[in-house]
Parts: structure tokens; sequence; C-alpha cells
């Protein structure tokens, strides 16, 4: 099925390797803890991201991403999603991660720590949880809510499709053609914006 809008769709197919495009030939690292507990770290050892699952709850767990000041030292910043939040949304954050990543890297630029665009331009109200620590980057929350409204229909199984969110889907089978009026994504706020676009 092909569904919308995507924050209801549940949470999918959670891919590593889908989620995670970090390349591993370029000095990022991917470990495997305890308890099922997976993370990547960055070659500069202070970006990391992991998935924490609970045993105890079926399906439950928590995706974090944090960035320190140093190696292994104090956090800067940390964003967590819910074990619920749809694998698309994760991979379209982690991606614009390691595109500002890269651009710190290999510039002179420092995205990671001071971002341009102000919180108010890009956070909204999602019925699964999201936070996003005071210092992170309010790009990686603008990659993350341009998913969210993203007009493009999420692929589904109706047994993975949440029960009480059915209703309040736009659903079609998968060969099915797009609707001629598909719901328009927010138009942002007018006047000068400093943000990075992507």
């Amino acid at each position: 099925m092909r569904v919308l809008p995507r924050h209801l769709a549940g949470p999918g197919h959670a891919d590593l390797k889908t989620i995670w495009p970090f390349p591993s030939d370029d000095g990022w690292h991917l470990h495997q803890g305890l308890e099922g507990m997976v993370f990547a770290i960055s070659p500069c050892a202070r970006l990391w991201t992991r998935f924490a699952p609970k045993p105890e709850e079926r399906g439950q767990g928590t995706w974090s991403i944090g960035m320190d000041r140093v190696p292994f030292g104090p956090r800067a910043w940390e964003i967590t999603f819910a074990a619920t939040t749809p694998a698309e949304l994760l991979r379209d954050v982690h991606a614009e991660l390691l595109d500002l990543y890269l651009e710190d890297r290999h510039g002179d630029q420092n995205h990671l720590f001071e971002d341009a665009t102000a919180p108010h331009e890009v956070y909204s109200e999602p019925h699964w949880q999201a936070r996003f620590s005071a210092g992170a980057p309010t790009t990686l929350a603008a990659a993350f809510t341009a998913s969210l409204i993203s007009t493009e229909p999420l692929h589904r199984a109706v047994k993975h499709i949440p029960f009480h969110t059915r209703r309040h889907l736009y659903a079609a089978p998968a060969g099915a053609p797009q609707p001629l009026n598909r719901p328009t994504p927010a138009i942002p706020p007018t006047g000068h914006t400093t943000g990075r676009t992507r």
C-alpha cells in the first residue's frame, strides 16, 4: 500500500543499511553492543548514532543521534526518536546528518555546532516522540520535518499500519495512480532566512 500522511504510516522496515548511510570505507565504525544495541561512530569520534532496543517491550526502543564536544566527552546535543518513528524519516535525518558532517569535515563550516536556521522555522507536533535537545542543529530538525510533510507516499503492508490511524490515512494499492489533488506541503514563512537548503 502507498500511505499518506507519513507520520501515521507506522515504523515500516527498520534496516540499518538504509537508515544509516555512513560510508564504512571512510572511517565510520559500526558496533554491536549488549542486548541488541547497535551504534555507529564517525571518524572524529565526536558524532554517533545508535539504536537501543527495549527487550521487555516488543518492537520498542530508541534511536539516538549525538554530538560530543570532544571525542567521547561532554555532550553538545542529542536527538532521540521512538522506535515507532517511520524508518523513512529516520533515513532522511541521517542522510542530512552525513551531509552536514561531510561539509564540516571538508570545509570551514561548523553546521553541527552552529546552525543559522531559527528553531521556530522547522518544528511540528508529531503523534510519536522525537526530541531535539538544546544545541542540536536545526538543519537536522528541518530534514526531519521536510520528510514528515513530504507528499511522497510510504509503502506499508496493511497489517503494519497502526489500527488507530487507519481511518485518518489516504491508502491506495501500490500500483494505483496518484490522486490529482494531493496535499501540498506547508509554505515556509516569507522574509529573509539564513538557513541552509537541500
